[in-house]
């Protein structure tokens, strides 16, 4: 079964979001209790999902990742990635009860595991993290859980890259598949373009992509997502990803088919505007 994932319209719009909270008057009288008022508003300033299959409405999106990078052989593993968080909250890791991470860092440091159900996390403050970790074995599992939120894997198994690692409810994939030795696919998009115009004020625009994706795992960046002219207002995707300072759409893509809707208001009143024609979107 899919797994659908929602992402935050986090780089374009969490800096403003910031500034304008920071911004935000409040009488001199009430100034010494806005830290006890939003003492336990842990994700006030984490960007917000938008209303997807299997995300609660206003759920927020409080850190985003880089690609995982995982080196295994025969005695265990060491993984390490970098993070950004935007408020304070649990980040939930590799493994599980049965393979639980040992001597996780962040910036170099000793950090503290927690269990989540049977999950292992780490509690992070707003903030930019190298986080590292590694599991021990005596005979290596054929899969490790890997969180749902995180989108790119980098796996070098037994000092060799995997350039195509497989991925399923079950985790990631830690052996060889018989189809190791078959020819490998090019990295290829194929993609389906739908827009729907909400003619009002502000015109309204919906663009649903429709992606058939092979090859490696990678992030590929869409500079048209966007008409020109328009801002996001929110995503539902079942890749992660994030719209970069330039308003281009940045996935975290891997092999198969994938569905991403994007909707978007003009920033002024619009009596015309033109569709790119361009190769990609």
């Amino acid at each position: 079964m899919r797994r659908h994932i929602a992402f935050a319209i986090s780089i374009l719009f969490v800096s403003a979001a910031t500034a304008a909270s920071d911004a935000l008057h409040v009488p001199p009288e009430l100034a010494p209790w806005r830290e006890w008022v939003l003492h336990y508003e842990r994700a006030a300033s984490c960007p917000i999902y938008s209303n997807a299959t299997g995300v609660a409405p206003h759920e927020r999106a409080c850190a985003l990742g880089g690609p995982l990078a995982v080196q295994v052989d025969a005695q265990g593993a060491r993984f390490s990635q970098s993070l950004r968080v935007f408020g304070r909250t649990t980040v939930h890791l590799p493994g599980d009860a049965s393979q639980w991470p040992q001597g996780v860092t962040l910036n170099g440091r000793p950090a503290k595991v927690i269990a989540r159900g049977d999950s292992p996390g780490i509690e992070l403050e707003p903030g930019t993290y190298a986080l590292a970790g590694r599991f021990s074995w005596q005979r290596r599992p054929e899969t490790l859980e890997i969180p749902d939120w995180i989108g790119l894997i980098e796996l070098t198994l037994d000092g060799r890259a995997v350039p195509r690692p497989e991925r399923n409810d079950e985790g990631l994939w830690l052996g060889r598949r018989a189809s190791a030795g078959a020819a490998e696919e090019k990295d290829a998009i194929e993609l389906q373009v739908y827009r729907r115009v909400e003619d009002g004020v502000p015109v309204i625009v919906t663009t649903q992509l429709q992606f058939a994706v092979s090859g490696r795992a990678r992030e590929e960046s869409f500079p048209h997502a966007l008409l020109a002219g328009f801002v996001p207002l929110n995503v539902a995707s079942e890749l992660p990803g994030r719209f970069d300072a330039e308003g281009r759409l940045v996935l975290q893509v891997r092999p198969g088919n994938w569905d991403v809707t994007v909707r978007a208001r003009a920033r002024t009143p619009a009596v015309e505007f033109t569709v790119p024609i361009a190769t990609g979107i």
